[in-house]
């Protein structure tokens, strides 16, 4: 990838912008922003309810988190 870099051309008009992907990823507290929303959530929901938006939560979570592994090892080859 780094050759490929130095091969591009860009004109006047254009900027090269790069990211370093794990840190695009907010570094929060997951397991106590669960157990708030958790709270926040049975204050307007039954608890069947709020279970299953916390584990689809949960699911997002693990979800991004591995996308975002995938996408810094295809970058990376």
């Amino acid at each position: 990838m780094a050759t490929d870099v130095t091969k591009l051309e860009l004109n006047q008009n254009q900027e090269l912008l790069t990211h370093d992907v794990k840190d695009l990823y907010v570094n929060i507290p997951i397991e106590d922003t669960l157990t708030i929303t958790n709270s926040m959530l049975l204050k307007s929901n039954d608890a069947q309810t709020t279970q299953m938006l916390i584990i689809l939560l949960k699911l997002l979570h693990y979800t991004t988190s591995v996308i975002i592994t995938l996408i810094g090892a295809i970058l990376i080859s």
